[in-house]
């Protein structure tokens, strides 16, 4: 699982999902850089590409992903323009994903 805290440290975790208690344990820092206050995220299914969506920096990032080892590299600004304090992404056609700004997920 791959959290975005939005209020906290503005780092991109990566934690394991203990599925006997259904919690997030020993997460970990992705080390992403080139982002700013991040709201909402979407990782690929093969864990190789993340999109973070910048609600601090009007902008998306762009980063590879070691699947091994959860960590981000090689991360940089998608060139999305327009865009005023975006808090929720979707991407089509295989995966969606809708994080509202205040839904706790």
């Amino acid at each position: 699982a791959y959290i975005a805290d939005y209020s906290g440290s503005g780092a991109i975790y990566q934690c394991e999902v203990d599925s006997k208690k259904g919690a997030l344990i020993s997460c970990k820092d992705t080390h992403a850089d080139h982002i700013n206050t991040p709201s909402a995220l979407y990782v690929n299914e093969s864990e190789t590409r993340a999109f973070i969506v910048n609600y601090g920096g009007n902008s998306v990032t762009q980063c590879t992903v070691n699947p091994q080892t959860g960590k981000f590299s090689q991360c940089s600004n998608t060139g999305a323009k327009g865009l005023e304090v975006p808090t929720s992404m979707k991407i089509f056609p295989s995966f969606s994903i809708d994080w509202g700004y205040g839904t706790g997920l």
